[in-house]
């Protein structure tokens, strides 16, 4: 499963929604250039999409936060 993927789907199951419902990942950060960082390497990436601060950790860790 691609990176962006997963964000999205963990994002809709923090929201308790379908992922058709959120809005479109590229409104936040472009999903092929994320995609294709990690599998280049494992930086640290920080970004906020529907309502949430998205942290991606070395090795794709994400860590989803609900924003204030």
């Amino acid at each position: 499963m691609r990176l962006s993927d997963l964000i999205i789907q963990q994002v809709a199951d923090a929201a308790e929604c379908d992922p058709c419902d959120l809005p479109p990942l590229y409104e936040a950060i472009d999903p092929d250039a994320l995609d294709a960082l990690y599998r280049h390497g494992s930086p640290a990436v920080e970004f906020d999409y529907a309502g949430y601060h998205i942290s991606i950790a070395a090795e794709q860790m994400i860590s989803i936060d609900k924003d204030d």
